[in-house]
């Protein structure tokens, strides 16, 4: 199973053909391919039979599929790599999990591994992060975007089973990483379906909105049938559930969000907002107001003063239609509301 590069016109009309063999057993695998913006150069990640290890490798070629080098980064067993991408400082980033000799149940266990590496001197990684992660069954990186100031946003899946003290399950993850590979922090997300049954989720795509969102393809499996679905973050990494946005712990917004009265809904021209222990909240109260699609329509920042702990917001400009009324204290999203607007 060697590799084939196959490169065609804007039509798909094919230009040329490569094969790229190694030596047997002849398994050469591609996930993710970049072409260098600058020299032409390919570069293909994937992962490879070399005896009965499974290596992961970096698979250098020249602009007609020429291979010039190959390179691999995991160490103990080998590993599998899952993306690739070229940074705004033309290096090289590559994700995936890497496999060690401990095992469970007959399975060897793995850790989560990124890389930064230049094309030009693939041999020697910029800098690698193959110890994050506590060893388990699945943690893993699949993909992976950089954001506008360079850091990195990673995504996949966690095993809870050894990593959280939670009883065994795969979760979502995302993970920033600055340029310099210093973790910055780490979230995992739980979109189970059935909690009598393992679950092991996995964010299998990621991009960046316009507006700075986030993304994603999400996958369930073992629940059968096996849901995929899709979920928006904000740039904080806040999905529309808000029990996942970590500004605030689960019991503080519990808290907040049942001092918090929002009516009428459907609503057709003006949202009144009642606080209750009006105390916890500090006095600047910032909503963003976000349609379906998920741009803010309208925002400001309100004040509560006095003794009167109400607020209003006049939408009667706005569009009929169901809307995300978000609302911020002290920078914490602290509630979100869904808003029919009559």
């Amino acid at each position: 199973q060697p590799i084939l590069i196959i490169k065609t016109d804007a039509n798909g009309n094919e230009i040329w053909r490569k094969q790229i063999n190694k030596a047997s057993p002849n398994v050469h695998d591609g996930k993710a391919i970049v072409q260098d913006t600058s020299s032409k150069k390919i570069i293909i990640t994937g992962y490879q039979f070399v005896g009965s290890e499974t290596k992961d490798h970096i698979l250098i070629c020249d602009s007609l599929g020429n291979k010039l080098s190959q390179t691999n980064y995991s160490g103990i067993l080998g590993g599998y790599p899952y993306d690739l991408i070229q940074t705004k400082d033309k290096k090289m980033v590559m994700v995936g999990n890497a496999i060690y000799p401990q095992m469970i149940g007959g399975t060897n266990l793995n850790r989560s591994f990124i890389v930064k590496f230049d094309l030009n001197a693939p041999a020697i990684p910029i800098w690698k992060i193959d110890n994050y992660d506590k060893l388990a069954l699945g943690n893993s990186f699949l993909c992976l975007r950089e954001l506008k100031n360079g850091t990195l946003l990673v995504a996949g899946g966690i095993d809870t089973m050894l990593q959280l003290n939670l009883p065994r399950q795969s979760l979502n993850r995302l993970t920033k990483i600055d340029k310099n590979g210093n973790v910055l922090w780490n979230r995992h997300y739980n979109y189970s379906t059935n909690t009598n049954t393992f679950n092991t989720q996995s964010i299998m795509s990621l991009e960046i909105a316009n507006n700075g969102d986030w993304l994603t393809a999400v996958q369930i499996t073992n629940t059968s049938p096996d849901p995929y679905f899709f979920v928006r973050y904000d740039s904080t990494g806040c999905d529309s559930t808000v029990n996942y946005c970590l500004s605030v712990g689960i019991d503080e917004k519990k808290n907040l969000e049942e001092s918090i009265c929002i009516y009428p809904n459907p609503v057709k021209a003006v949202i009144n907002i009642s606080f209750f222990k009006f105390n916890i909240f500090n006095e600047k109260i910032n909503y963003k107001l976000i349609d379906v699609a998920g741009r803010a329509i309208k925002e400001n920042e309100l004040s509560l003063g006095g003794k009167q702990k109400e607020l209003s917001i006049n939408i009667n400009e706005i569009d009929k239609g169901v809307y995300f009324l978000q609302l911020y204290n002290d920078n914490k999203l602290v509630s979100i509301k869904k808003i029919i607007k009559e």
